[in-house]
């Protein structure tokens, strides 16, 4: 089952009034775009996160996250949720 996420190379652009990155992950053939706040982290600051936590997952480690988003509190209109991506989870441990 491939696996990858990426910061798909173009410029930078608002949505929902906050400056993003869109990136992309695939997982098993199915791909899905979002848009990274970059105010808050830098995008380097995500690939760094996104490499930590699937190396952790690859090294049997069971509850890590991938950050598709980083705010600050302030700047929050509604309830701000992780979203723990299982099929990552699922995948890494079926190649271990």
């Amino acid at each position: 089952m491939p696996f990858d996420i990426i910061v798909i190379k173009q410029q930078p652009k608002y949505y929902f009034g906050e400056k993003c990155q869109l990136c992309e992950i695939e997982i098993g053939g199915f791909y899905e775009r979002f848009a990274a706040p970059i105010e808050t982290w830098p995008i380097e600051k995500y690939l760094e996160q996104w490499e930590s936590a699937v190396n952790q997952i690859v090294n049997g480690v069971m509850k890590a996250y991938l950050v598709a988003a980083m705010r600050q509190p302030k700047k929050q209109t509604s309830l701000l949720s992780i979203v723990v991506i299982v099929k990552v989870i699922e995948f890494l441990c079926v190649i271990r």
